[in-house]
């Protein structure tokens, strides 16, 4: 619905015309007292003025990288530089997997060869500049 009229000016005149026009329950603020505090109500100064905060937002577009059981090459959020990830063996899940195993089927001697055997271990993968832990790469 468009009409040929503008729109009607905001001014005093305009506001006292609706003011004047009052619910017989709430009190009239036509002539521009505020409520006191004694009627339960607040005028809009009493209210604490929060702080503007101006924040700058920078998104970086975040990567999915598959870590594996040999180094890989990726961009350290740590120190922000193209490297080739530092590995480190450690024992998981299937090292004691394979020691259980081991004893289970009779083979008490052979308990220790999973702690020795790489193809059993957990990689860490590491920054080798700021050392920090990029991610791991877990066999189960």
């Amino acid at each position: 619905m468009s009409s040929d009229y503008p729109p009607p000016a905001y001014s005093m005149a305009s506001q006292s015309q609706f003011a004047s026009t009052t619910n017989p329950q709430y009190p009239s603020l036509a002539s521009g007292d505020s409520m006191d505090k004694s009627n339960q109500g607040f005028t809009f100064g009493d209210q604490p003025q929060q702080p503007q905060v101006n924040a700058t937002v920078i998104a970086a577009a975040a990567t999915q990288v598959n870590y594996g059981p040999y180094p890989v090459l990726v961009a350290c959020p740590g120190c922000n530089q193209q490297v080739n990830t530092n590995t480190e063996l450690k024992t998981g899940i299937a090292t004691w997997l394979s020691c259980m195993g081991c004893c289970v089927l009779g083979c008490f001697l052979c308990w220790c060869f999973p702690f020795c055997m790489n193809c059993t271990k957990d990689v860490i993968h590491e920054c080798p500049h700021c050392n920090r832990k990029l991610g791991i790469f877990k066999r189960i």
